[in-house]
Order: structure tokens, then C-alpha cells, then sequence
């Protein structure tokens, strides 16, 4: 839900800035176009730093234990997992910041993500 108001939110600011500013500019008002070319510019900026924030959260939900495993069955063994890059046994776990509640599983020897599971609460 929140990202829904943030893309309502930002694209408000984008359409608004961006297009006073197309009109004071085809009036000729080139002087007076650079607010709204800056004030159009900000929203434009936050949407696509909110799609970009959404389209991660997405691929995070999706890329879980259960997807690595049916993705790449054969870096499964039993319950021990291995990286399907390098074959890498040692794995290992970081949370993620920024408000994500997400950690992700990767290899110490390559550095590949692996899969991503929720923060225990």
C-alpha cells in the first residue's frame, strides 16, 4: 500500500513540475520554467528510486530458500545447500538494510547472491 502512495505521490510531483514547465517553455517563459523544471525533476527522481525500491522488494519476496532450491536442484544435497556459481559450501547470511526486514543468503568464496529469507522477528 505504501508503494502505491509513493508512486501516486511522486508521479503527482513529476506531471505537475514537468508539464508547467513544457508550457512556460513553448510560451517562450524560459526564465520561469526552472522552478518547475527543478520542482518536476525531485518527483521524477523519487519515482524512479520508488519503482527501483518496489521492483527489489519483489525480486527479495520471490528468491526464497524453496525458489533456490527448485531453480538449482543440483546445488542441493540432502539439506546442505551449495552455490551454484562456484559450488561453494561455505554460505553465508547479511542483513539488509534500508528497511527491507530481509537477509540475504550468499557465497563467502564468490560473493553470488543466493536466495533471500525474512528477518527473524
Amino acid at each position: 500500500m505504501s508503494f502505491i502512495f509513493a508512486y501516486v505521490f511522486a508521479g503527482a510531483f513529476a506531471v505537475l513540475g514537468l508539464g508547467s514547465a513544457l508550457i512556460l517553455i513553448f510560451q517562450g517563459k524560459l526564465a520561469d520554467s526552472f522552478f518547475w523544471l527543478f520542482f518536476g525533476g525531485i518527483g521524477a527522481t523519487i519515482l524512479v528510486n520508488v519503482r527501483h525500491q518496489h521492483r527489489r522488494m519483489v525480486r527479495m519476496k520471490t528468491e526464497n530458500h524453496a525458489w533456490y532450491r527448485r531453480t538449482y536442484p543440483n546445488a542441493v544435497r540432502g539439506d546442505a545447500i551449495t552455490c551454484h556459481a562456484c559450488a561453494g559450501r561455505h554460505i553465508r547470511v547479511r542483513g539488509l538494510m534500508q528497511r527491507t526486514f530481509m537477509r540475504e543468503h550468499f557465497c563467502s568464496q564468490c560473493g553470488t547472491a543466493l536466495y533471500f529469507s525474512p528477518e527473524p522477528r
